[in-house]
């Protein structure tokens, strides 16, 4: 009897042993997805000063669709500001000057669940400038190379070149086609590394335009004088000639 007492006790608790268990089991499942924050751009996006970027942000998984709220910081002392703001967009304004470049971190964070959050890190910079004042001489016939250097801007940078015409003349040439796109002869601008290089083929000297565009779209530009040496004059530097034997080959 008590056998078979114990026996029914051992049955029911495994029953509900099992009963809760599978109770656990559907409630994990039936869990609801977890919230999470994109942004548009997302990741790393570079600026230059007074530069905006447009930002959208989308929440997946709100029952509520109660969007996010937005935050900005920065280093240096800098940080922009955030404007136009809703739910579900802002727009970030790089500072009007900026002198020494730095990152600004703009955090949308959403409303439903504030420990969910998605950060866009900005590298604002100031303008670019061609800091090359001034190229060494070239000359003709000897291999030449220069670097034209700049500073500030986005990368990557393109680098371009035109002939600035002489002062008589450029009264008279039409501004769409003023100069020419190309160095003198036997010399090219690396359009991505702004290196001049190449052997030059003749003599003279001009003025050349050479313009940095860094990637947002912002230029600079410096005239620069570039001028080709003719090169060094002939000349026989033989003084003496050995003595000739006759009748026996000279070499």
């Amino acid at each position: 009897m008590k056998r078979a007492t114990v026996a029914l006790l051992l049955s029911g608790l495994i029953a509900l042993l099992t009963l809760g268990l599978s109770g656990c089991g559907s409630g994990s499942s039936s869990a609801p997805p977890a919230i999470g924050v994109k942004l548009t751009p997302s990741g790393t996006k570079s600026v230059d000063q007074a530069q905006t970027v447009a930002i959208t942000a989308a929440v997946a998984n709100d029952s509520k669709n109660a969007g996010v709220t937005w935050t900005v910081s920065g280093t240096n002392g800098s940080q922009g500001t955030l404007t136009n703001t809703s739910t579900t967009a802002a727009t970030y304004n790089a500072p009007a000057s900026v002198t020494s470049a730095f990152t600004a971190t703009v955090t949308a964070t959403s409303v439903t669940d504030t420990t969910k959050l998605s950060t866009l890190t900005l590298n604002v910079n100031p303008l670019p400038s061609i800091t090359t004042t001034s190229l060494a001489a070239a000359t003709a016939g000897t291999a030449y190379n220069a670097t034209l250097v700049e500073t500030g801007g986005s990368s990557p940078y393109t680098w371009s070149v035109t002939q600035t015409p002489p002062a008589e003349k450029r009264a008279r040439v039409r501004p769409a086609v003023v100069g020419s796109s190309t160095l003198p002869a036997g010399l090219s601008l690396n359009s991505s590394t702004g290196v001049i290089s190449g052997t030059p083929t003749g003599g003279g000297s001009g003025s050349y335009t050479f313009t940095v565009t860094d990637a947002t779209g912002m230029t600079s530009s410096q005239a620069i004088t570039l001028t080709i040496n003719p090169p060094p004059a002939l000349t026989v530097t033989t003084t003496t000639l050995p003595a000739a034997v006759m009748g026996t080959a000279y070499p």
